[in-house]
């Protein structure tokens, strides 16, 4: 099945052209392979203000709105569905599973803070603005939900499988999640295991008006006892003693913590996993990545980024404007040249595997072992192989997008096609930057199971195409 718009709605066709689902919706998400429908009627781009129905499989007919949104829940056969600006959840059946009861949100949007002697969340007052990302969300056959202003933890049946009693609950993590309690005026914060017992009881401090979430990160978890934090193992052993006045996660067997509550003025140093410090870092810097990726953190200070890895050396590079993280052996960073600033590759030893000649932020892809680099210099698009600096794909197009399928024989490499716009419109291009499909079509899309699908420039219409640029079946939508 595949989706079309006619007269500005969306509907569903079948291989043939033949209208399946009528074209009545300003939405659809269809899978095919579980033969499903979702689609909504009205609201903005994201399907919110409007009217969402589920249909198990395909049928020539509307679909029954009843839901605000709909959404992928993370669970087998189910679908997390939002009404009266409450959660619950429907089977592949289009079921009622879990009645819409809950409230949701994102552990690292809570805020805690006093009000009317309760814990209030501030994202609950703008419930009718639902971030697209919000959900009912299931991981491991769990989701953590909100009743009646205490949180709990539900299973896929709607089962409370940690009751309903407390103020705060975070996510797992290895084995373990916080939990806030209130005790008179204060809260406190220990940690359940997965059948809701305390693992390690609630007797640390929670800063009122910060973020209170915790979890365990390699074995080890950051916690507050008298205004000054330490590091607990998963047994509640203190290993880190309370020491700090600020400290973040352990990534990479490394923390960054400070003794110094200024933010601007702190001066961060690096401990291992014993809490011994491996290094202290230069002090007023802009900001530092809070963990290790990749063996480096980052941080910017007179302007200027650096890198500093597990033993607390600054990498040796040219004056960086911007650099992102290591993503394998190379790091894409900015420089700026003559008030101009140009985009190019690292290395880990911080040498110049591309040099900053290129104008955007490119896009790192594998095939065949190798590591290549979509970009564009001097607003031509172009793809280089990223170890040999061989270029792949001439820098002459005014826009290029990676093929969706990659064949893994190394010999088929050439039937792979990239859209490619060139200066009368879009066409495909193979490895070796030959013109296969010359189209030219107003737009066009990757190959995906064998078709692409294009617009025509004469009629303005889509339609689709084979491999050798035959159409499938005429463009009329």
């Amino acid at each position: 099945m595949a989706k079309v718009k006619i007269n500005g709605h969306w509907g569903l066709i079948d291989k043939k052209g033949n209208l399946f689902l009528p074209p009545y919706y300003d939405l659809i998400y269809a899978a095919a392979r579980e033969g499903r429908v979702v689609a909504c009627i009205g609201g903005n781009k994201d399907g919110h203000g409007g009217l969402w129905g589920f249909t198990p499989r395909y049928f020539g007919d509307t679909l029954s709105l009843r839901y605000e949104l709909i959404r992928e829940s993370g669970a087998v056969n189910r679908l997390s569905v939002l009404k009266n600006r409450l959660w619950g959840a429907i089977d592949a059946q289009g079921q009622l599973i879990i009645p819409c009861i809950y409230e949701v949100e994102r552990p690292e949007d809570h805020t805690l803070v006093p009000y009317a002697q309760r814990i209030y969340t501030a994202s609950r007052e703008k419930i009718a603005e639902t971030p697209p990302y919000l959900k009912l969300q299931f991981l491991n056959g769990k989701a953590r939900v909100r009743r009646d202003d205490k949180w709990g933890y539900i299973n896929t049946f709607g089962n409370a499988i940690i009751p309903f009693a407390y103020e705060y609950l975070g996510e797992f993590s290895q084995g373990l999640v916080c939990a806030i309690i209130k005790e008179g005026k204060n809260f406190k914060m220990g940690f359940l295991d997965d059948a809701g017992e305390w693992k390690i009881p609630p007797v640390y401090d929670v800063v009122v008006g910060k973020y209170p979430y915790q979890n365990f990160r390699e074995g080890k978890v950051a916690v507050l006892k008298d205004e000054k934090w330490g590091y607990l193992d998963l047994k509640g052993d203190v290993i880190i003693p309370f020491q700090f006045a600020q400290v973040h996660p352990f990534a990479e067997g490394r923390a960054l913590v400070s003794q110094d509550e200024s933010q601007l003025m702190a001066r961060w140093q690096i401990i291992d996993e014993w809490g011994h410090i491996v290094a202290t870092l230069p002090q007023a810097v802009e900001w530092l990545d809070y963990t290790f990726q990749q063996g480096f953190i980052r941080g910017r200070k007179n302007d200027q980024v650096f890198y500093v890895n597990r033993e607390g050396q600054i990498l040796e590079t040219p004056p960086l404007k911007m650099g992102q993280i290591f993503l394998g052996e190379y790091a894409q960073v900015v420089v700026e040249q003559n008030g101009q600033t140009h985009w190019g590759l690292l290395n880990r030893a911080g040498q110049w595997v591309l040099p900053p000649v290129y104008d955007f932020e490119g896009r790192f892809y594998t095939a065949f072992g190798n590591r290549y680099f979509l970009t564009a210099q001097k607003g031509q698009w172009g793809v280089v192989e990223a170890k040999s600096q061989k270029i792949v794909l001439p820098f002459e197009y005014l826009a290029l997008q990676w093929p969706l399928e990659i064949p893994t024989n190394h010999f088929a490499r050439n039937k792979t096609l990239f859209p490619a716009r060139a200066e009368k419109g879009w066409c495909y291009v193979n490895y070796k930057g030959k013109t296969v499909i010359p189209g030219p079509f107003a737009e066009a899309q990757p190959f995906q199971e064998g078709y692409a699908r294009v617009r025509s420039l004469k009629t303005g219409r889509w339609g689709y195409i084979n491999a050798k640029g035959q159409p499938f079946f005429k463009d009329a939508y």
